[in-house]
């Protein structure tokens, strides 16, 4: 690409083709350093042959959003809390970062959105990721709870509204959701949000257990409609109802719920267009037996079209197993699991270089042939290849905890008390980028502006 005068003469088909093959942070520096190339780029026809080509090889990124805040107990000086108070609204930071995984390399995309002391402290979204959208359910942010669709790299979106009233009533954590793109060229796309988990309001059984339900939104005819009910599977005695995980897999999305019946999780499977729930007959048991599911960290993910569970805790079914990290295959036509690998605390200790051996959060997502394991409190990262059983290293994250005094990359350090800053890893997707010139909202008076691809910078780790 050094010699622009060569460049110059190829045909435009030429040209767009072998552009379309390369990595999207490439062709965002590519949109910087040349006007024609810019110009090519930034068109919606080229987006969408790029987006499609890169569909071909898989997932290639790992999407993270990120939380970091000031830590106000490390320094309780009534100097530093007045100049917190008076700036009050900065106090908090919302990013994202983007591992592109077959380069290995972190990606940090400098735009950013400011929330309040409040809204940190209650950040705990539910995201779900397809062909270079993000879906988010934000609870009491960005202008009260809602559900937002946006393409991260420009950091614009749409809020789906009207959203059905238990939709915004839910507890973020009590959240279970979904989210595919039907078609790359249209980018029409569904939503799937599932309210469940063991608290106590007005939508309750008696004894404080939220009734599940699933809420489906198609930007198709931009309505929400209603699910049947999963409990009409169990008898009266029982009933689901905690949070567990949700995965597309082989055209029907699954469900994996905790059920009162036995203490244990079922796996259900939803045809979307029949609306008909099933029982998979997989039932996930704990070996220790506790009145609730001692399992947690419950994950489905999909990698190589097939299905894996990974958690935290150990299973009646195996009894050697440990109490650590697991991951078991499902196996649909036989209704039962076969374990993978598992890891003790103390192996996890050493590999994801965590403070302590006990209970750690992690993030586990498929990707192409291989499993890719994040720690949320250190940010480091496994990759497991399914075929060789092997494990390989993945740079550690842009979350790491950062030291005393230490300015955020985008912060402006004038104002800003000299304390700890703290990041949080809200959650993850392995997804494909998709080119801000693509559009993906039918009407265009709703579409965003400022549409820029300044926003991915180069910075990173290796």
């Amino acid at each position: 690409m050094e010699d622009q005068e060569l460049w110059s003469r190829l045909p435009v088909e030429i040209l767009e083709q072998v552009l379309s093959l390369l990595p999207i942070p490439d062709l965002c520096r590519c949109c910087a350093v040349c006007k024609g190339w810019n110009s090519l780029i930034s068109t919606s026809q080229f987006a969408s042959r790029c987006l499609q080509n890169h569909a071909k090889e898989g997932q290639s990124y790992v999407v993270a959003r990120w939380i970091a805040e000031l830590d106000l107990d490390a320094d309780p000086s009534p100097a530093a809390l007045d100049l917190e108070l008076e700036s009050y609204e900065r106090r908090g930071y919302l990013g994202w970062s983007i591992l592109d995984v077959e380069a290995k390399h972190w990606y940090r995309l400098n735009h950013h959105e400011h929330v309040d002391g409040f809204e940190c402290l209650s950040m705990q979204g539910c995201m779900a990721a397809d062909r270079g959208l993000v879906c988010e359910y934000i609870g009491g942010f960005l202008g009260g709870p809602c559900v937002r669709i946006s393409n991260p790299l420009t950091n614009h979106g749409i809020r789906i509204l009207p959203a059905p009233p238990k939709c915004l009533e839910a507890d973020p954590r009590d959240v279970l959701m979904n989210f595919v793109v039907d078609n790359i060229g249209s980018s029409s796309f569904k939503v799937f949000f599932i309210r469940t988990g063991f608290t106590t309001n007005r939508y309750c059984y008696p004894g404080g257990v939220v009734e599940p339900f699933m809420y489906i939104y198609d930007s198709g005819t931009e309505l929400w409609r209603s699910s049947s009910n999963p409990n009409s599977l169990l008898d009266k005695e029982g009933f689901v109802g905690y949070l567990g995980s949700t995965v597309m897999f082989q055209g029907r999305l699954f469900v994996l719920f905790s059920s009162s019946r036995h203490y244990e999780y079922c796996l259900f499977s939803y045809d979307i267009l029949e609306d008909v729930w099933e029982d998979t007959g997989i039932h996930i048991r704990s070996s220790a037996n506790y009145r609730v599911p001692t399992l947690s960290q419950v994950q489905l993910l999909v990698s190589d079209d097939r299905l894996f569970l990974v958690y935290w805790g150990s299973l009646n079914r195996f009894p050697d197993a440990c109490c650590g990290l697991h991951m078991d295959e499902v196996l649909l036509a036989d209704a039962d699991i076969q374990e993978v690998f598992q890891m003790t605390p103390e192996e996890l200790l050493v590999v994801f270089h965590l403070a302590a051996a006990q209970e750690s959060k992690f993030q586990a997502f498929g990707f192409q042939k291989s499993v890719i394991l994040m720690s949320e409190e250190t940010g480091v990262s496994l990759l497991y290849d399914l075929e060789s059983a092997l494990w390989s290293q993945l740079p550690a994250s842009l979350m790491d905890p950062l030291p005393d005094g230490y300015e955020l990359w985008f912060g402006d350090p004038v104002n800003r008390p000299q304390r700890r800053t703290a990041y949080q890893l809200w959650s993850g997707k392995a997804m494909n980028l998709r080119l801000p010139s693509l559009p993906w909202v039918r009407d265009k008076r709703r579409m965003p502006d400022g549409l820029v691809m300044s926003h991915f910078c180069g910075e990173g780790t290796r």
